[in-house]
């Protein structure tokens, strides 16, 4: 009797879903139906990293503090960037940019805080994740906390709500970063955390106020 891999098959469920969150309507204008294909090779490479991400890295606590910020973005960042060159290495093109990336990713997580939001010992490893950016999210930080603060958070105008699917790496000297407003964007939430209680991340604020 062939044996029923239930981590393997959540896992695969929660990838494609996420996926599918990441290139959706216009956000991605490559070819869509490969990237969530599990028989492809570039597509299980891409899911076998992020899963090292998590079980490896996030479930494990290497990132269960706040003043592990920095190691998280520059993981997440690393993450980010092996999974565009390797997308659009099969594509021939920079169609999957940052923005798709960083939903995969940030989409990922969020689902699997849901799988261990009743284990508190487990829900403290997800305090340096992200909140995952998208129109909607884009716009509550907006009215809540960027509009009317540019000092702090730089000088956006209504591009700051711009479509986050072409939001790509900023590159300075070949080295590619976070670009800026994403990095805008998160400090917003973080900064939103803090006023609020009863939120310890940016995916509960994701779940606090996503419309």
């Amino acid at each position: 009797m062939e044996k029923f891999d239930s981590k393997q098959q959540v896992f695969d469920f929660i990838f494609v879903m996420a996926m599918r969150d990441a290139v959706m309507q216009k956000a991605y204008n490559g070819e869509k139906a490969w990237l969530w294909d599990l028989s492809k090779d570039e597509c299980m490479y891409v899911r076998n990293e992020i899963w090292k991400f998590i079980d490896n890295q996030i479930l494990r606590g290497k990132f269960d503090h706040q003043k592990k910020q920095e190691d998280y973005d520059k993981e997440f960042l690393r993450l980010a960037i092996d999974i565009c060159n390797t997308i659009n290495k099969v594509e021939n093109s920079k169609e999957f940019t940052f923005g798709n990336a960083q939903k995969l990713i940030n989409m990922m997580c969020k689902y699997f805080y849901i799988l261990v939001y009743n284990d508190e010992s487990l829900r403290k490893h997800f305090v340096c994740c992200h909140c995952p950016m998208d129109s909607i999210m884009l716009d509550i930080v907006w009215r809540k906390r960027v509009k009317d603060r540019k000092d702090q958070y730089g000088i956006f105008g209504k591009d700051f709500k711009d479509s986050w699917g072409n939001e790509d790496f900023l590159e300075e000297n070949g080295i590619k970063n976070i670009p800026k407003r994403y990095a805008i964007f998160q400090k917003a939430v973080r900064d939103l955390i803090a006023d609020k209680s009863g939120i310890e991340n940016g995916i509960e604020f994701d779940y606090s106020e996503w419309e």
